[in-house]
């Protein structure tokens, strides 16, 4: 049997009114049937009791009321279609209450509703205006009660009158704190505590007022601190970041491991972000291994147990344990060549961190060649290894006991190095440590200071003009290395070789060139070391800078500008150099100090 309009509105009217008129439900339905208004039936009076009177009124929810005749009730949410004049209208009047009735033919009914309120309708004219309809999503009434949903709507519609919300008066950046409120989830009820189902009002907040700013729905949590995990009797204390969607369960354990838990399908993967350290691998791998052999995992502090089915793992368990064996054999190379197990590495390139480690560890142990390639493997070299975003300084002897050794070691202090810059010229000593790139003297993880220090005592660094450019061309090496890593063990380093010139501060010739090289050095290193330069300096800066500007020395005049901060002077100064000049400096550390002005 099919019912007709007026008895599907009359039925629907009616539980309406009949849920309103509970015992202890403090509501007056005012809705008539047969004679409403455009986009309003009617509307439902609040009251804080039971009294009626008028100083218990909390508030007036004006409602639209649809009927609709169904063979079966729909579970859950349901969806409902209005033309877009009605949501304007409702814009128009801050908000309405929305209340679907599925009606049977027996007379059976079954309420939905939707609150429909200022920042959600702005939302929905401003994105679908151009549409004729647009549908809504309604949640059955069964799930709460007619007057908490009449409650938590008057309750909201005071933080969202239309001035603000068709007017945001503020921008994002200017509030204090976002605070969030729901009209339909309810952590006490299992039905409505799924947080990702439902809308949230997002309010911005200054100085305790709300600004209405947009309604949006949470796709996903998370959390991350130093947790408590504890799996097979053994309590660890890392830091783990859970993450929780729709079905689905996403743990990160140190930047290192990914699990995926896909509880519908009741599925799981997971993978491996980055090396990121030794130490962090030596103490996550053990629990990895106890969670792939199927022993389950508590997160203390979030009450959160994840537990894998081994079944489906066998691999992945066989695997891991054969990582772990490659870690150990780490932690001997590791040794060997002077790198702390707690450096941090990156990926750079698209470069696998564990597979280089993993082949400078083979080749260590196993005194052989393993994924290494050497241009002329028959020569002793001093190598800088690349190892993501940082890298080890090597001593590679096919002849010697061992092929590869700390590049920062006693032995290699030990051996005697003479430079030749020219295939007929002289050679002179010098430290093997000048040989380094700039790169290699700032990313080397197994850097050793005092070594590269000792190397420089055993020879005369400034004995001649050679020995002195090369000297010096290692210093300005050392303070591009500071700019790259921001070690200040380099800019001591360049310090310490610049003391054995044969003045100090307070004899500088400043009609000769080679102490005038030496005096802008070294104020450039104090001030990077100290970010200024102190008035003694200064005044000795001015009294070369009259010496310069008489004898024309434009790029002596450059660099003075530059270390007093007279921005104008350099940059004009610069401009004035030759291009060839101008190439020349681009790539020394001052230029860095004059981009900074």
């Amino acid at each position: 049997m099919t019912l007709s309009n007026g008895q599907i509105e009359r039925l629907a009217v009616g539980a309406i009114t009949n849920v309103a008129n509970q015992p202890g439900c403090f509501l007056v339905p005012n809705i008539p049937v047969g004679d409403k208004g455009i986009s309003f039936d009617g509307n439902i009076s609040v009251f804080t009791d039971s009294s009626e009177k008028k100083e218990s009124l909390f508030g007036i929810v004006p409602v639209q009321v649809k009927g609709t005749e169904v063979a079966h009730f729909h579970k859950g949410v349901r969806s409902f279609s209005l033309d877009m004049g009605h949501y304007r209208n409702y814009l128009n009047s801050d908000g309405v209450l929305l209340l679907v009735v599925e009606v049977k033919s027996d007379g059976d009914s079954k309420i939905f509703y939707k609150s429909l309120l200022g920042m959600e309708l702005n939302q929905l004219v401003r994105i679908y205006g151009h549409q004729k309809t647009k549908s809504v999503e309604l949640r059955p009434l069964e799930e709460t009660n007619l007057y908490t949903v009449c409650y938590k709507f008057l309750r909201e519609q005071k933080h969202q009158p239309r001035m603000l919300v068709e007017k945001q008066i503020f921008s994002p950046e200017a509030f204090q704190e976002y605070r969030l409120s729901s009209t339909t989830f309810d952590t006490s009820n299992p039905k409505t505590s799924s947080i990702f189902e439902h809308d949230f009002n997002v309010y911005g907040v200054i100085n305790e007022t709300h600004f209405p700013y947009k309604v949006a729905r949470i796709e996903s949590m998370a959390t991350s601190s130093l947790t408590r995990l504890s799996i097979n009797g053994n309590l660890y204390n890392l830091t783990a970041e859970l993450s929780f969607e729709q079905n689905k369960t996403t743990v990160v354990i140190e930047q290192v491991v990914t699990i995926n838990i896909y509880e519908t399908e009741q599925k799981f993967n997971f993978h491996f972000m980055g090396f990121r350290s030794l130490s962090i691998q030596l103490e996550l791998i053990p629990l990895v291994i106890d969670l792939l052999s199927g022993h389950p995992v508590d997160f203390e502090d979030y009450g959160f147990v994840l537990k894998l089915d081994v079944q489906k793992i066998s691999d992945d368990l066989r695997e891991m344990q054969i990582y772990h064996q490659n870690l150990l054999d780490m932690v001997v190379a590791y040794k060997l060549l002077g790198i702390p197990e707690n450096t941090l590495f990156e990926s750079s390139d698209n470069t696998d961190v564990y597979l280089q480690l993993l082949a400078i560890t083979k080749t260590v142990n196993q005194n052989f060649l393993h994924g290494i390639v050497i241009e002329k493997p028959e020569n002793t070299l001093l190598l800088n290894i690349k190892l993501g975003d940082k890298s080890i300084v090597v001593l590679y002897n096919p002849k010697g006991e061992r092929l590869l050794i700390n590049g920062y070691s006693e032995a290699v202090l030990k051996i005697e190095c003479v430079i030749h810059t020219g295939q007929e010229e002289e050679g002179f000593p010098h430290s093997i440590y000048s040989l380094l790139s700039e790169e290699a003297l700032g990313k080397s993880v197994n850097f050793n200071f005092d070594i590269i220090k000792r190397s420089f005592d055993s020879f005369d660094p400034f004995i001649n003009i050679k020995t002195f450019d090369w000297t010096n061309q290692f210093c300005l090496k050392c303070v591009h290395a500071y700019d790259l890593s921001n070690n200040s063990q380099l800019l001591d380093l360049a310090n310490y070789v610049y003391d054995k010139y044969p003045i100090d501060f307070n004899t500088v010739d400043y009609s000769d060139h080679y102490d005038r090289i030496i005096f802008i050095n070294r104020l450039q290193i104090h001030k990077r070391l100290n970010g200024t330069l102190d008035e003694v300096m200064s005044e000795k800066l001015i009294e070369i800078k009259h010496e310069a500007i008489a004898h024309s020395d434009k790029e002596l005049l450059f660099c003075i500008n530059v270390l007093l901060e007279i921005k104008i002077e350099a940059s004009i100064g610069f401009r004035q150099l030759k291009y060839e000049t101008q190439e020349f400096y681009k790539d020394l550390p001052i230029y860095k100090l004059y981009l900074e002005l």
